[in-house]
């Protein structure tokens, strides 16, 4: 795929529609909007951010437009026709196939040679790219680049990561200690809610309408915050958390149950949580911050809702039936 069919415009497309495109894709793909999902969107998202990169400045896409002429007319010309083999005589036939067990053995000899240099190049080319990772986290702990120079930086180290897999398992097990490094338990042992729902039966042509009693019951919640200052964030989790906790089993007797009772049941449940905190501590998740190692652009306070376990919804009395 090109950086056009990436943006799904055309080669003609002014930088007016490029932009709009990019925009748009960026909404669909953004890892914060496919939860359930994320790596497919992350690619997807970076493939977008790497074209758009190019196709938005002048010089660059100019330059790439030459490259791109130059590869199309190159796959044009092996595509044409061969010519009609003609009849060859016995002897001549015979010297082809000798030629051609030549052409053979010494293509097998170069196919060995260029696998061993292949080798030896990947080898140079791995250590070479984590001297280039080492120079980016090096840059970002400097503290001295612009905003517009962080984002650079991050493009081009995801773009080393998706073309160096060791370096990527590398990384995202390192990935993985960060997370947990920016996570804070706001409780570990089961935290339940009183919720009310009305159902109402028909009978013989009358209608009546019972109020039904549900305990919403969560095991554990853990909340984590974004990586813009992330210590600063954390310890205000911390030194809050009874707050935290107090109002935000108040903000979750307000959830209709209806809403535990569909596919999008656990989103709803988060994003409440997520409000009612951003509320408390007078944070907004989707400012946008400077960029970090780890995102870009980056963002400040709790960020994501985590549930160890799956929350249940059941009547406060036994004998009632489930609520549905």
């Amino acid at each position: 795929m090109t950086h056009y069919d990436t943006l799904q415009v055309s080669p003609q497309a002014s930088p007016e529609v490029i932009r709009a495109a990019y925009k748009s894709l960026m909404q669909r793909y953004h890892p914060d909007k496919n939860h359930h999902d994320p790596e497919p969107a992350l690619q997807a998202a970076t493939r977008i951010a790497q074209a758009y990169a190019i196709l938005s400045d002048t010089d660059k896409r100019a330059s790439y437009d030459t490259q791109l002429s130059a590869s199309q007319g190159s796959s044009r010309a092996s595509a044409a026709p061969a010519r009609s083999a003609r009849a060859v005589p016995q002897p001549a036939r015979q010297a082809a196939a000798s030629t051609a067990l030549s052409w053979w053995l010494g293509l097998i000899v170069a196919v060995i040679a260029l696998s061993a240099w292949a080798m030896l190049a990947l080898s140079k080319s791995s250590g070479s790219a984590a001297a280039e990772l080492k120079k980016i986290r090096l840059a970002f702990e400097s503290q001295q680049l612009t905003e517009e120079q962080r984002r650079s930086a991050a493009l081009r180290r995801i773009e080393i990561l998706e073309k160096n897999p060791s370096l990527k398992a590398q990384e995202s097990a390192e990935y993985g200690q960060e997370l947990a490094r920016r996570t804070v338990v706001l409780w570990d042992a089961p935290v339940m809610v009183r919720l009310q729902a009305v159902s109402t039966t028909v009978q013989s042509g009358v209608a009546s309408t019972q109020i039904i009693l549900l305990n919403l019951t969560i095991p554990a919640l853990k909340v984590r915050v974004g990586t813009f200052d992330a210590e600063q964030a954390m310890r205000l989790v911390e030194k809050q958390k009874d707050l935290l906790v107090h109002n935000l089993a108040v903000q979750l007797q307000q959830i209709k149950p209806q809403d535990l009772n569909d596919k999008n049941a656990e989103q709803t449940l988060k994003n409440t949580i997520l409000s009612s905190i951003a509320t408390d501590l007078a944070m907004n998740r989707s400012e946008v911050y400077p960029s970090t190692l780890w995102e870009s652009p980056g963002r400040y306070g709790v960020v994501e809702a985590v549930l160890p376990e799956s929350f249940s919804l059941r009547p406060a009395n036994p004998a009632e039936p489930a609520f549905r």
